[in-house]
């Protein structure tokens, strides 16, 4: 058997199929996600959740998130598979110039392109939005940073954790030391918001309006998370050190019980305080549940301190089922995973492998999304997309051969 042929045979092999895409949504889409860790690939994997053709564009060495955290199946860790699951795989080496017309005629056939380079380096490979735009004026363009195309910030090296910083979401504790949050929020938000944005552009482009491009700053995203603290934070921009918002809410906070859980409250709301105190015979305290946050509610959290440590978590969930307060167990993540309403709403799925995934947290009445949970191996689909788009066999059997294009299947 010739190698030509045989290369082919691999191609065929190749491929994973995305049953059941026609019934849902996004059918039709073709997405280039030349993104990487986490706004980027959440925004791709939401995509292809609910029917688009996601196609990952990966350096010769793969995705970095491949290789982060544990892994309990094939082709890349949990957080790889979390965030790139339903996607099919092609792997080229971008700063090659053999690749640019490659480039070009996946991006002729495609939707959305979504990219999370730091500001400058897609010029450098020559895919920035201007060339792009010339080889395809309808695509949706989304860039995701972590400060933007531009500002003073937009060329910083960043991490979420730096972004919620910037952005003003860190807490600070008794000590005044700020205590470093554990959930990214920065990337899941722009993530959302950079779905919304590619949405809107392509309900215009559908239109006839053209596509566009969208610069989608985490920082952005991120200062919009705090509608409940920007009044005081405006107030203080004249003398922005000496502001501090102060949550100290005791209708607000946790509270341990008597079998060493925490209940979480969330009675903030005049009605709900009302019925809360009254409930539990102390009315007196209303007025100074309503004041202002901080010292002046120690009595109150001092009180319901005393309160529920009295009794266990269950004896509380169940005084509270009847009186409309607001009062829940404070889980971890492992805990929240194995909640019962999880696997209700469908938000723990798993694959033929037993390979554990989070669904779909969009939830439509018709045409529902239904996640592909495949994992792709690095280059998986490389020579099937290429033929795909029209590239010439040959072409595409000397680009695997002299390293510009990776393919699993085909030995470099």
């Amino acid at each position: 058997m010739s190698v030509y042929t045989s290369f082919f045979i691999f191609y065929s092999s190749c491929t994973f199929l995305f049953d059941g895409s026609s019934h849902m949504k996004l059918h039709g889409i073709r997405v280039l996600d030349f993104s990487q860790f986490m706004a980027g690939p959440l925004v791709s994997t939401t995509l292809a959740d609910h029917g688009a053709d996601v196609i990952k564009i990966e350096s010769l060495q793969g995705d970095p998130t491949r290789n982060v955290g544990p892994g309990s199946g094939l082709n890349g860790s949990d957080f790889f598979a979390s965030l790139n699951r339903g996607k099919r795989s092609v792997s080229i080496d971008l700063k090659s110039s053999e690749s640019r017309d490659v480039v070009r005629q996946l991006v002729e056939t495609a939707d959305i392109l979504v990219e999370s380079y730091s500001a400058g380096v897609t010029q450098r490979l020559g895919i920035d939005y201007a060339t792009v735009r010339e080889w395809n004026p309808r695509i949706i363009y989304c860039s995701i940073t972590a400060f933007g195309q531009s500002g003073p910030l937009s060329g910083m090296a960043s991490h979420d954790q730096l972004v919620q910083a910037a952005a003003g979401t860190f807490t600070f504790g008794k000590d005044g030391a700020p205590i470093v949050p554990t959930v990214p929020i920065a990337g899941a938000v722009a993530g959302y918001a950079a779905l919304s944005g590619i949405l809107i552009a392509l309900l215009a482009a559908r239109q006839g309006r053209g596509g566009d491009h969208l610069d989608l700053s985490m920082f952005d995203a991120t200062l919009t998370t705090r509608p409940t603290a920007v009044g005081h934070a405006l107030q203080a921009l004249h003398e922005p050190e000496g502001y501090h918002f102060k949550p100290g809410v005791a209708l607000l906070e946790t509270y341990e019980t008597a079998d060493a859980h925490w209940i979480s409250l969330g009675a903030h709301e005049p009605r709900f305080a009302k019925a809360l105190f009254n409930r539990l015979g102390r009315p007196d305290l209303i007025p100074l549940a309503n004041a202002e946050p901080g010292e002046a509610q120690d009595p109150v959290r001092a009180f319901l301190r005393t309160i529920f440590i009295s009794e266990n978590l269950d004896t509380w969930q169940n005084w509270a089922k009847d009186t409309g307060i607001s009062l829940g167990p404070v889980l971890n993540f492992a805990q929240a995973l194995g909640h019962p309403h999880t696997s209700a709403r469908k938000m723990l799925i798993h694959d033929h492998a037993g390979r554990a995934h989070l669904g779909t947290p969009i939830n439509f009445t018709n045409e529902p999304g239904s996640p592909n949970m495949e994992v792709a191996a690095l280059g998986q689909h490389s020579i099937a997309v290429l033929s795909e788009v029209g590239i010439d066999p040959a072409l595409i059997q000397r680009l695997v051969t002299d390293g510009v294009v990776h393919s699993c299947q085909i030995p470099r």
